[in-house]
């Protein structure tokens, strides 16, 4: 082994022959072992830096290939919807409708035989057809049915509104009002019982005058009408009855069948208020104010009492049904 030098350093090194056996110290020759040393030390920490910095270039290019895959993905699919047409309202239309946006803010597809759809915001649908407009209804299942039996089916949630936007009270919170047409709105019960009530709305440039209606249509047929003509039934028989305080009661007699399921509805008619109360036969009391629903555009106070006139907006004056066949409203 060298003599002992205070400039001289130890070194270590692997046995040559054997890995297992403990390292070999030597005595470093060199009189710079220490600044050596040094410059290794210093070496080593420049590479671990490196090797930081290369990881950490690594993981941010990584992320920057999933944060372009996932635009790209974005991309490609606003690309589609772009190309694909937008039918709403509608689940889809034939191929090679042609639509436009109205000033309004409701919609015109031309489909291609050349007939017109007009979705309006208050939810009315007009289709012209032949050079005539018709007003078309939605019916049950939301589907529009044209002139020439063509059916288009609506999304769903076009057609829900709110209880107070209907203007009915007491529906329960399971039940969800859609609205079928200008101020009319369709309430169907688990049972099967189907509401469909017409709000008193004027004349406008699209549409004649609408006036109060009520109908309870039973999963059986029968249906209960209150309206200007009077309180009747359609297939069933209304008792009807005047009342000390002027309204008028009613109530549907059962048929005699027992093998038939019996809706026996029953309910109070204020024609002075335009009010009708109903106790249907599943246990839910509605009340139902005949006038413009708050949706509707002049009516009503905002508050869900659909207050409005069938001729002409006097504030908050209840729309009056009095009715014109005095036989349906007399004892």
């Amino acid at each position: 082994m060298p003599e002992s030098n205070p400039l001289c350093g130890l070194l270590y090194c692997q046995h040559p022959l054997d890995p297992n056996q403990p390292d070999v110290q030597f005595v470093s020759p060199s009189e710079s072992h220490y600044e050596l040393m040094e410059i290794a030390r210093q070496l080593e920490g420049i590479r671990l830096v490196l090797e930081a910095m290369f990881a950490a270039s690594q993981q941010l290019q990584a992320e920057a290939q999933a944060y372009l895959q996932n635009q790209t993905m974005h991309a490609e699919s606003y690309i589609e919807r772009l190309e694909r047409p937008d039918y709403y309202p509608f689940v889809s239309l034939p191929q090679g409708t042609a639509i436009t946006d109205l000033p309004d803010g409701g919609r015109q597809f031309v489909l291609p035989g050349g007939i017109i759809i007009l979705v309006r915001t208050d939810h009315t649908v007009v289709v012209i057809c032949d050079g005539r407009a018709i007003n078309v209804d939605i019916s049950l299942g939301g589907n529009v049915v044209l002139p020439n039996r063509q059916t288009y089916q609506v999304h769903e949630e076009w057609l829900v509104v709110t209880h107070a936007a209907a203007g009915i009270e007491g529906l329960p919170q399971d039940v969800q009002p859609v609205c079928i047409g200008r101020g009319r709105y369709r309430a169907e019960f688990a049972d099967g019982v189907v509401l469909t009530l017409w709000h008193a709305l004027p004349a406008d440039d699209a549409h004649p005058a609408q006036g109060c209606m009520l109908h309870v249509a039973n999963p059986t047929g029968g249906i209960l009408v209150v309206s200007r003509k009077g309180i009747q039934g359609i297939g069933v028989e209304v008792q009807v009855r005047l009342l000390a305080d002027g309204a008028l009661g009613f109530r549907v007699l059962p048929d005699g069948n027992p093998d038939v399921v019996q809706y026996l509805h029953a309910g109070t008619a204020r024609p002075m208020q335009g009010i009708v109360e109903v106790a249907l036969s599943n246990g839910n009391t509605i009340t139902y104010r005949c006038g413009r629903s708050p949706d509707d555009p002049g009516g009503g106070t905002g508050d869900g009492d659909g207050a409005g006139s069938g001729e002409e907006d006097n504030g908050n004056a209840p729309v009056i049904f009095q009715c014109e066949d005095r036989g349906q409203c007399s004892i």
